[in-house]
């Protein structure tokens, strides 16, 4: 929910090993902390969710498996049925 992306590459001039480093600070909570904190596109967008998990958990069992059922896929189907 809180990282570091963006940026850009540093070569280093005797070894030649490649540095990644980040420049951009991105709070996906909604809450950034001090102001301009950020990255800018943030502030345009705000992007904010309560987080990455899945909507559904499906179990995998073996039982499943092993009948050939795709028990992910049936609960997809299920939800598109239920959407339309």
């Amino acid at each position: 929910m809180r990282f570091w992306s963006e940026g850009g590459d540093l070569r280093l001039p005797n070894s030649g090993a490649v540095l990644r480093f980040s420049t951009g600070f991105h709070a996906y909570d909604g809450n950034c902390g001090l102001p301009n904190a950020c990255y800018w596109l943030n502030y345009f967008y705000r992007p904010k969710t309560d987080g990455y998990g899945p909507d559904h958990h499906v179990p995998i069992r073996f039982e499943d498996y092993a009948q050939g059922r795709d028990l992910a896929l049936e609960t997809i189907l299920a939800l598109q049925r239920a959407a339309q």
